[in-house]
């Protein structure tokens, strides 16, 4: 319910809840809309699940904490 963005939303918070690390291949950019990447990046790390950020403009991969900011 809720159409597209809140189903997106719904399903990449389960893959988080469900995950022991996150692997994002993200630019950095925010959202133009509800459960892309930039959602589900600051939803995993409000969850403090590890993540690993491959950024493909810049050929850059970067690991985030809980205490780090983006």
């Amino acid at each position: 319910p809720g159409g597209d963005e809140a189903s997106y939303f719904a399903a990449g918070r389960r893959v988080v809840e469900c995950s022991d690390v996150m692997l994002a291949v993200w630019d950095g950019r925010p959202e133009t809309g509800r459960g892309g990447t930039a959602d589900i990046v600051a939803y995993a790390e409000q969850r403090q699940v590890p993540l690993i950020v491959i950024d493909p403009s810049t050929r850059t991969t970067r690991r985030l904490s809980a205490n780090e900011s983006r």
